[in-house]
């Protein structure tokens, strides 16, 4: 349990102090196009989407806007938003272990 939390806060500093690598950054992206051009060919989809347009005032139209947005994703825009989240000072470690 020390050796993978010790592991898991160094990957977290890593990508709050430098953000994801390049090519971290676009497998995530081509995996992000990849489902989105598999679902928008699903009725639920779309039906699921302009539902949360409607219940969150959002504009349906930015269904169509997905793969730029994916495209125009950067490290920067990633690295921020999760600092406050995942500060050392709001984690609480539980570790279930098996019986003896």
């Amino acid at each position: 349990v020390d050796k993978l939390e010790s592991v898991l806060w160094a990957e977290i500093a890593n990508l709050q102090g430098s953000g994801p690598a390049p090519e971290e950054l676009n497998k995530a992206k081509q995996a992000m196009l990849q489902t989105y051009r598999k679902s928008v060919k699903e009725n639920g989809y779309w039906r699921q989407r302009l539902e949360s347009a409607e219940l969150e005032g959002g504009d349906p139209r930015d269904i169509l806007s997905v793969e730029q947005r994916v495209e125009a994703l950067t490290a920067a825009q990633i690295q921020a938003p999760p600092r406050p989240f995942l500060a050392r000072e709001h984690y609480v470690e539980m570790v279930l272990k098996p019986e003896a």
